[in-house]
């Protein structure tokens, strides 16, 4: 009785263990895709090419807030000697930084060293805005999002939790997995995009909005054109599970319209009220991040086959030192 008390017992603590465990990752994973749909949100606003310059707002409001309303000497010096200068210049690099962290966050690609460039990216933001003189900014969110990006990078993400990396150790059956629910999500987020812009003329530079505006949950934009190429690049994601050949087009096609929408710089909001002059830059991370998981796990896939052949091959060899005569 006692024997079967403590196997029980015994039993009971690994399940709680394993459950605890699984529960830690996936916290740590809803973490993560938290501080990607961030940096993916606060993309819209930071408009091309003029980035807030020719309005006094926007991106530039900010910016030139390091110098009217100095943090730091140092950092505020470089803004005013460096930065605004080269301001067009800096508007971009911003996009880049920032589109980069989105797509690679929310699909958990190098997970720890993004999150590590997202932490540092979040110092300049709250050097500029600590002092803001008005009163729509909360400096302590940005301090909040340095430690965020710190946790995602001191904590091992372990191997329960759902991203890109863990899928390119796992082998290809967990690729094949991944390329499915990548899939899944393009479709879906077109799908919705699509009736989202059902009323907005098909290949037009006006959009819908696929977010919320009163949460500053503004992530993506969509007209018809580029709900239906969505659905049609995720469909050919989920072929790719099994034919790897259509996964690699799919990114091809889905890394060509993330370049054609930075390209494009803007569009024209029409989901409500009059028509706002929005960035690109969201729809380019978010199609950027199926591009990049598609590419790396294609190539993780060639790595292995020509892993595999190697191995062959050195064993054939041997046979054949081994055999007689």
């Amino acid at each position: 009785m006692d024997t079967d008390t403590s196997t029980r017992s015994v039993t009971w603590a690994a399940k709680r263990e394993a459950l605890d465990t699984r529960a830690r990752y996936f916290i740590m994973a809803a973490a993560r895709i938290a501080a990607g749909l961030l940096w993916l949100a606060n993309l819209h606003w930071k408009v091309p090419p003029n980035f807030g310059e020719d309005t006094g707002g926007g991106l530039y409001k900010f910016t030139v807030s390091a110098v009217d309303n100095p943090v730091w000497g140092v950092y505020s010096w470089f803004t005013e000697e460096v930065i605004l200068p080269n301001y067009h210049l800096f508007g971009w690099i911003v996009i880049l930084i920032d589109g980069t962290l989105a797509a690679l966050l929310l699909i958990g690609y190098r997970t720890r060293i993004v999150a590590l460039v997202g932490a540092f990216n979040a110092i300049p933001i709250f050097l500029s805005v600590l002092y803001y003189d008005q009163a729509d900014e909360w400096p302590w969110s940005y301090a909040l999002i340095f430690f965020l990006h710190l946790m995602l990078f001191a904590v091992p993400p372990g191997e329960h939790a759902p991203r890109i990396d863990m899928a390119l150790r796992a082998g290809r059956p967990a690729r094949n997995r991944a390329f499915v629910v990548l899939g899944v999500i393009a479709v879906l987020v077109g799908a919705i995009g699509w009736y989202l812009a059902r009323d907005v003329d098909f290949a037009t530079r006006q959009v819908a909005m696929f977010g919320h505006a009163q949460w500053e949950l503004k992530l993506l934009w969509f007209n018809g054109l580029a709900a239906v190429l969505t659905i049609a690049l995720g469909t050919a994601l989920i072929v790719g599970a099994r034919l790897r050949v259509v996964g690699l087009a799919a990114s091809g096609g889905f890394a060509l319209m993330a370049l054609i929408a930075l390209l494009q710089q803007n569009w024209n909001n029409v989901s409500k009220g009059p028509p706002a002059i929005i960035g690109t830059a969201s729809n380019a991370a978010f199609w950027a991040m199926f591009a990049v998981a598609g590419a790396v796990m294609f190539r993780a896939d060639q790595r292995e086959l020509r892993r595999d052949a190697g191995a062959i091959g050195d064993t054939t060899r041997l046979l054949r030192e081994d055999s007689p005569g």
